[in-house]
This record gives C-alpha cells, sequence and structure tokens, in this order.
C-alpha cells in the first residue's frame, strides 16, 4: 500500500467540505482539524508499516511450520524397503513392500492435510488483519 502524504488528508477533507458547501478558513477550528488530519495520517502509515511487518514474519513462522510439519511427517525408510531396493525381486519383496507403501500413503494424506489446515488459518488471519479503505 503507498503511503499518505501529510497534507493529503486535510487537502481532501477540504475539498469534500468545499463542495458540501462548508469553507474553512484560518483560525483555530481549521488549525485543529489540520493537526487531527496529521496525527490520523501517522497513524495510517504507522499502522500500514505494522502490518507488513506482521506480515513478513508470519510467513517466516508459517515456512518454519511448514518445515517441522514436513520433517515430522516425511516417510522413514524401512529396512525392508532398503533390501527391496538394493535388489531382488521375489514374492516376499513383493508383499513386504505392500505395507510400507500404505504406510507412504497415509503419511502423505495427512501431510496434505496438516498443509490445507495451515493455509486455511493463514488465510483466515491475512482476512482479519486486512484493513477496509
Amino acid at each position: 500500500m503507498r503511503t499518505i502524504e501529510q497534507e493529503e488528508l486535510y487537502r481532501n477533507l477540504n475539498q469534500f467540505l468545499q463542495d458540501k458547501g462548508i469553507q474553512l478558513k484560518d483560525g483555530s477550528v481549521s488549525r485543529n482539524v489540520k493537526k487531527v488530519c496529521s496525527i490520523l495520517t501517522d497513524l495510517v502509515n504507522r499502522t500500514q508499516g505494522g502490518f507488513h511487518d506482521a506480515r513478513v514474519r508470519l510467513d517466516q513462522k508459517l515456512d518454519e511450520l511448514r518445515r517441522a510439519i514436513h520433517e515430522k511427517t516425511a516417510p522413514k525408510a524401512s529396512k525392508a524397503n532398503r533390501a527391496g531396493a538394493a535388489g531382488g525381486a521375489g514374492a516376499e519383496n513383493g508383499s513386504a513392500t505392500k505395507p510400507a507403501r500404505r504406510k507412504a500413503k497415509v503419511a502423505s494424506s495427512r501431510r496434505k492435510s496438516a498443509v490445507r489446515r495451515a493455509s486455511r488459518r493463514t488465510r483466515e488471519t491475512q482476512k482479519t488483519a486486512v484493513m477496509p479503505e
């Protein structure tokens, strides 16, 4: 998002009031309105910077979470798998790898579910963090 210039908000408010038939003349009311617009501009600009920083940190934490999920759910090579991969195409090897394939499929399904949940939480967090314009 782009930042708001210091006088931009006051100029837009002044133009809006002129369109409605109200003229702000130099005086205490005009100075107070200008101060309030300046404070509001600073607040909006700092808030936008804070949201950007929060989004960057959230993305970093999400990457760490994905990496941790991947490390915990990655299929481990069993002795039967290593022996089957090394050689021998007997009937025993075929039946020994079938349960290993089932385990790998279940682990893959769990990984996908965990990633879906994490990305859904991220989307929900981003929806609540977005300020209306």
